[in-house]
């Protein structure tokens, strides 16, 4: 073929240039996008004949796939020319290649053609970013625009800069270019996008982070630069191989001997790397028309689904109910939504005979090159496809944790997508993070929302009747269901449903009481070699097939300890005729572990914890792990020893999502304590100085071993990596230490002498460094689901990576980094002094799953002495997780930590302590939510006594001990003893204060709150007149004072009868709420219940039942429906529903309160023989009379258990819980 007839001067400098056009007509667009100062003619003509390849080389090669070939320009100019810096960002770069390929394309009417992208360097950051934003396109009115997504086949990235590189180098070749070219140099305000390029570029990371959920669709080829580039003498990589080619699976990968600016042009069929990249082109346009074909095709069918289903919707709305809680019996459903409303049984069938929206929420990411496993998927199918009378069908996935359970399961989901109409992936780890993932599935189902950590029964309850009235199948999968004695309530998530099908992966080996088990083998030789070798040629896999199986034999056929051989084996670039290096490093470093494993490894290392076989996998697995620490020796500017130690605690903490602020914020708080975080996140050079000494530590080996000393190559790689970590430190000023440790012990954490932890240099947190850390770690799959978020940083833990990280631990070490996890959190978890503020009651769930995990490994592996709170110096810590817990509505939970701290305190250091009435005071709280007041009044007077002694009686810690007191007392009916105690806080804080002090309003509220009811009218209402006199002279508003002497106010003219006062006071409560905090804030919640009682007690029933469907609404999105004040507003609506004759409700509501009272019993407005008594009435209402006498008889074999002493109407006031004291 002759030369084309291209010049610079016919090719567009910006926009789109068509350089060949076949005669015979066009299948396939091929564009080639230049990168950084690049040009569409000059990057792709060589400097030897001046060869513009893509017209003169390309067009015969891919002479019968009728292939058109077109460049692409922009404005990507960096030097400092008449026109200027280019001032364009990427995501502007990307549009406008999206545009105008669009528009060109369809004035062509070649929409649907497909389209195969060559790029080189920044220009395949460019089509990354297209890529994604086209991807998003949904919109009718640019739809047009999605078109270049769906026609993109192959992607072929010539020395791009997926993780970025180093500004230096970018500087040094851009001069270099711009000499070359007599052009002026680099300005001093640096472009925009060379920051965008640079190493751990949060830019960078989004887009790879984003185009990684999409690179399944595309063929996708990584070409690296096999030379260094001369930059005025020095040689380097513009684009290291690691940047130029991430680990992605399912990819093409080769090396082009050229330089980084060569490595683009072609000058003859025989330049380096014209083979391998015109091979991928003609490859890709040979394969590409068929499959785009079929693409479009399933677009549009699509397209007409979604469609009908916008109309299907839009009758949907119409016929929509109020939301609804479930409350529901064994024969009837209903079901009571936050604002308290319901559904009937005629309007959900209806709903189901239209057509339904499907659902797939699956959080975790399925492997591309997913191999095998064909036998393991085929038996789940079959097993589902059977019919069955288990409600519904469980089926369980066991194996060792790294076996493939997980990736078998999001496979299953995968090829099932078009059999179920909603597809859920729960994480098991924990109740607390299951309830998270059933909140994302209530919100996408139910249109749920709420954040708060106290209704997570209410939330699945929700999904499940859902689920349940779904006509069609759904499938749940509960992923790493491990440790079923921390979870035993699981079945409570289950539909109970022959059309739901559950799935569960876990390592416990005893589960089959929930269903069927099926036992995962380790992977096939084929497979596992396949997975070892995946991206190589097929050649080279058959050649070295023998060895390949004896690495996968020796990691006992394992899939995730064969993908991290894979790693690791890339990461040093062994090539397949190689792997006996690959091996005798395995052996080295299979000796040293075995020679230091603990002695309960082997007990551990098992599936069922028997059996010699099964012992040598999970060694052969926790060696592999070791030999990815070794890599990270290299460089020695690695700091190994803190990221391990950053490893090891995070390893205590819920492996799910481990956060940067859990470690930013030590930093902040306990700088002493945490002076290994300053290697791993703070901008600091002298943290540079401690590293590397070289000595023996607790980890193992030592902290400047090298895997291959010898070799010139990985010398090289290091020094180029010191200089990248020099990039990132800067110089700071010494400052004073902080002393906010709770110990400060001069003895390192690590357990080696080294010198006291003084300052020698801080530095403030540096996010960019603490990403980068993770990212090595992530690279060498020590980490997953690296990812950033608004909380910094975010990553996972394999569950046996986990396990090894804790394991090869000597104990004692095991003991400081399990406690160093428990100061982590108790710094990271705040308690604000209003539990009605926001920001509180949504406080993230994973904090307490982090929570839930340290106590587990405390109880499972720390010594009875040990124990968590059974040393003084654990007592901080110890109150911050207890009153976390407290406040979160997990009591039991406080009370273990407060009644072993109390124990530790009187044990070591007496009564006289001060340490000792903090915690009785919590621990008195504790059981006040607990609704166990007879106890409480014991350890809240003891604590007040305490309190006075050390104190004295003036003192506000003195002072809020006698409320706690005083509100025990009433709720006993010790009506006397309150009002003395009242009495006596009010003395002595007017004595402090002042009578008119602002300060005096909360006992005056809490004696008028125990007056009014007991009739004393007169007095109570004057204290409450009183107290919104001071508050009106005080206190500027908003404030919440003023709001409680205002319900206080109206509750007193209620009492009275004084209804038009009492509503007038009410109103004027509710506004200033609702203007402060808006209408769904739970703060209101307490006002609206009073106010519903009053309508109640006037038989205004509509009025009533309003306020309390409002009220409960906000209940159940804060303080949940087991705290008495929720089951009162149940409690109303029932007789309200009932007043009404709407005696299906009232059942409903009857049963649901009746099954709180069981598993919690409270003193709510109603006892459990009152709720029995009357439901009972209920029933007889509707003839079921053989389920009344039933329920007859079940409440008369309680009479002699439950007497009526112990229970009371609930009159909670609302300084009584507006507050949550803050543990020292």
């Amino acid at each position: 073929m002759a030369a084309s007839t291209a010049t610079v001067s016919s090719i567009k400098r910006y926009g789109l240039t068509e350089v060949f056009r076949p005669t015979d007509g066009v299948d396939v667009d091929i564009i080639f996008v230049h990168g950084l100062d690049g040009h569409p003619y000059r990057t792709w003509t060589s400097d030897e004949g001046h060869i513009f390849w893509p017209a003169d080389l390309l067009p015969a090669a891919v002479a019968e796939d009728k292939a058109r070939v077109l460049v692409y320009g922009y404005d990507a100019d960096l030097a400092s020319t008449a026109d200027g810096l280019s001032k364009d960002k990427i995501h502007n770069h990307a549009e406008q290649l999206v545009a105008v390929l669009s528009a060109s394309r369809r004035q062509a009417g070649a929409t649907e053609r497909p389209i195969i992208f060559v790029a080189h360097s920044f220009g395949g950051i460019i089509v990354k970013r297209a890529m994604i934003y086209s991807s998003e396109i949904h919109g009718h009115h640019v739809s047009h625009l999605r078109s270049i997504f769906l026609s993109t086949f192959g992607i072929l990235f010539l020395g791009t800069p997926h993780m970025g590189s180093d500004v230096a180098k970018w500087r040094s070749w851009l001069d270099t270019m711009y000499n070359a070219h007599c052009l002026s140099p680099l300005v001093e305000d640096e472009s925009y996008l060379i920051h965008a390029l640079t190493t751990g570029s949060e830019t960078l990371q989004i887009i790879e982070r984003d185009f990684v959920q999409l690179a399944s669709r595309f063929h996708i080829y990584y070409f690296h630069e096999g030379k260094p580039t001369d930059l005025g003498g020095t040689l380097l990589y513009i684009v290291d191989e690691i940047s130029a080619s991430p680990v992605l699976s399912d990819v093409e990968r080769a090396t082009i001997q050229q330089d980084h600016a060569h490595m683009c042009e072609f000058a003859n069929r025989s330049s380096p790397g014209f083979d391998l990249v015109t091979e991928g082109i003609q490859r890709y346009a040979s394969q590409a028309p068929s499959i785009i074909r079929s693409r479009w095709e399933y677009e549009k069918s699509e397209q007409h689904s979604r469609k009908e289903l916008a109309a299907s919707e839009l009758l949907d709305d119409t016929a929509r109910g109020i939301q609804h809680i479930n409350l529901k019996d064994s024969h009837d459903r209903a079901t009571i939504q936050p604002d308290g409303s319901h559904n009937t049984s005629l309007e959900s069938t209806r709903l189901s005979g239209l057509q339904q929206k499907s659902f797939y929420i699956v959080s975790r990411e399925r492997v591309k090159d997913f191999l095998g496993r064909e036998d393991q998927l085929q038996e789940i199918a079959t097993f589902f496809s059977k019919k069955s009378s288990q409600q519904p069908k469980v089926l369980i996935l066991h194996a060792l944790g790294g076996q493939g359970k997980s990736q078998i399961a999001l496979e299953y989901c995968q090829r099932s997508r078009n059999q179920y109409r909603g597809i859920f992936w729960i994480n098991a780890s924990s109740d607390a993070l299951a309830i998270e993932s059933y909140t994302q599935i209530a919100k996408a189902v139910a249109d749920f929302n709420s954040a708060s950590v106290q209704d997570g029964e209410r939330v699945v309850r929700l999904v499940k009747d859902r689920l349940e009235a779904w006509a069609e199948k759904c499938l749940l999968v509960f992923d790493n269901y491990d440790q079923p004695e921390e979870f035993p309530q699981v079945q409570k998530f289950l539909p109970k449903i022959e059309s739901c099908h559950v799935l569960f992966t876990s390592r416990h080996g005893d589960l089959g009481r929930l269903g069927s088990l099926v036992r995962i083998p380790g992977m096939g030789p084929e497979e596992g070699v396949a997975l070892l070798l995946r991206g190589h040629d097929k050649r080279d896999i058959e050649t070295n097939f023998a060895t390949a199986l004896e690495i996968v034999e020796r990691l006992g056929y394992l899939a995730l300890a064969i993908d991290q051989a894979a790693a690791y084996i890339r990461y040093r670039r062994i090539l397949p005729h190689q792997l006996e290096r690959f091996l005798n490093t395995y052996e080295t470093q299979r000796e040293r572990i075995l020679n230091y494993t603990p002695s309960d490894f082997w007990e551990y290392s098992t599936v069922q914890k028997h059996g010699e076989e099964d012992q040598a996998k999970a060694i052969n697995a926790f060696t592999t792990w070791e030999m990815s620490l070794e890599q990270l020796k290299s460089p020695p500017s690695m700091p190994n020893l803190e990221v391990l130690r950053l490893l090891t605690v995070s390893s205590y903490f819920n492996t799910a999502r481990i956060e940067e602020s859990l470690f930013r914020n030590y930093w902040e708080k306990c700088e002493d304590q945490a002076q290994w975080l300053r290697a791993l996140g703070t901008k600091d050079d002298t943290a540079k100085d401690q590293l590397d000494h070289g000595q023996k530590n607790e980890y193992g080996g030592g902290v400047n071993a090298r895997s291959d000393p010898s070799s010139k190559a990985n010398e090289v790689a290091e020094i180029r990596l010191q200089r990248q970590v020099k990039g990132f430190l800067r110089m700071f000023k010494k400052k004073h230490a902080k002393s906010m440790c709770v110990s400060h012990s001069h003895q390192s954490q690590d357990g080696n002498d080294h010198p006291p932890l003084t300052k020698q240099g801080s530095g403030e947190w540096d996010p960019n460094r603490f990403w980068d850390i993770l990212h090595t770690l992530h690279i060498s799959s020590l980490v997953q689901d690296l990812e950033p978020g608004a909380q910094g940083a975010a990553f996972s833990l394999h569950p046996l990576i986990r396990d090894w990280l804790q394991l090869r631990e000597p104990a004692d070490a095991r003991r400081r980094h399990m406690k160093e996890s428990f100061l982590i959190l108790s710094y990271r978890v705040k308690v604000p002094l209003d539990v009605h503020n926001p920001a509180w009651r949504i406080q993230p769930r994973i904090f307490l799953a982090h929570i839930d995990a340290c106590i587990s490994n405390d109880e499972r592996l720390a010594a009875p002495h040990a124990k968590f709170g059974s040393e003084i110096t654990d007592f901080n810590t110890a109150m911050n997780l207890a009153v976390f817990y407290l406040f979160s509505a997990r009591y039991v939970a406080s009370e273990e930590i407060l009644r072993k701290v109390k124990e530790t305190c009187a044990a070591n250091l007496g009564e006289q302590h001060p340490y000792l009435p903090e915690c009785l005071f919590y621990l008195g709280r504790s059981l006040q939510f607990q609704r166990r007041y007879r106890e409480a009044e014991q350890v809240v007077r003891r604590a007040l006594q305490l309190r006075a002694r050390a104190l004295g009686e003036e003192h506000p810690k003195t002072l809020q001990c006698m409320k706690s007191l005083g509100f025990t007392l009433e709720k006993q009916r010790k009506f006397s003893e309150a009002e003395c105690i009242y009495r006596e806080w009010l003395q002595l804080q007017e004595k402090v204060t002042g009578k008119d002090h602002q300060d005096t309003i909360p006992p005056m509220l809490c004696l008028a709150g125990l007056l009014s009811p007991q009739g004393r009218h007169d007095e109570a209402e004057e204290l409450s007149r009183h107290a919104v006199q001071v508050c009106e002279e005080t206190l500027e508003e908003p404030h919440s004072q003023t709001e409680n002497a205002i319900e206080s106010l109206a509750y007193v003219f209620a009492n009275q009868a004084k209804y038009d006062e009492a509503e007038a006071r009410y109103l004027q409560c509710v506004s200033l709420c609702e203007d402060r905090y808006g209408t769904e804030h739970p703060r209101l919640e307490y006002v609206l219940q009073r106010f519903g009682i009053m309508y109640y007690n006037q038989g205004k029933l509509d009025d009533a039942d309003t306020m309390f469907r409002r009220a409960l609404k906000l209940q159940l999105n804060s303080i949940g429906e087991e705290h008495p004040r929720a089951q009162d507003s149940i409690s109303y609506l029932s007789l309200i529903t009932y007043a009404q004759d709407n005696y299906a409700e009232a059942q409903l509501l009857l049963y649901r309160l009746l099954e709180i009272w069981q598993k919690s019993p409270g003193k709510g407005y109603l006892s459990s023989l009152a709720i029995m008594t009357k439901l009972a009435q209920v029933l007889r209402k509707q003839d079921k009379h053989a389920e009344a006498d039933k329920m007859d008889r079940e409440r008369l074999g309680l009479e002699k258990a439950e007497h009526e002493a112990d229970w009371e109407e609930d009159s909670v006031c609302v300084s009584d819980l507006s507050e949550a004291p803050s543990a020292q």
